[in-house]
């Protein structure tokens, strides 16, 4: 998120190109204020988000955890027809499509807003491989980062099949 924000920063003010620089300045600036609000739960059967209590409440759940109360969610694994994760080594944005919530489906965008890798291996695990377009294992996960050596080449290669 501040990476983002950063970027942003560095294009309005360095590069000169003020609307992407904007635009990704906005954008961090979301994401770090949802990444201190929400908290993503994966439980054995479901999946929800957890709003964390602010700054001026204690926040102390009886057993020491940090409290939270139901921000959307929970959506059961089962009900979860298909998902993607934009970018696997340069995440940014989850998406699933449910059916608990309206039986045509709903979908869902959610920003990357913990540690990329764990969430990603987290869908993989509980809402199974076979509901999702093909993805790479979690073990390739370090070689699809952009700037890595093996990353920038399936960066360049993805960009000319979906391009050309």
């Amino acid at each position: 998120a501040l990476s983002m924000f950063g970027l942003g920063v560095y294009l309005a003010n360095v590069a000169l190109w003020t609307t992407l620089g904007v635009v990704c300045s906005v954008v961090g600036a979301f994401l770090a204020l949802q990444t201190a609000r929400l908290r993503y739960r994966f439980s054995d059967q479901d999946l929800d988000m957890q709003r964390v209590p602010g700054l001026d409440h204690p926040g102390q759940a009886s057993d020491g955890a940090p409290e939270t109360s139901p921000a959307i969610g929970p959506w059961d694994y089962r009900s979860i027809i298909h998902w993607e994760f934009w970018w696997p080594g340069f995440p940014v944005l989850a998406y699933f499509k449910e059916t608990q919530t309206t039986e045509a489906g709903r979908r869902h965008f959610i920003p990357v807003i913990m540690d990329g890798k764990t969430m990603y291996q987290q869908m993989m695990a509980r809402m199974g491989v076979a509901k999702t377009s093909p993805k790479p294992p979690i073990e390739e996960w370090d070689d699809l980062r952009p700037l890595s050596p093996k990353g920038w080449s399936r960066c360049v290669y993805w960009a000319k099949q979906r391009l050309l």
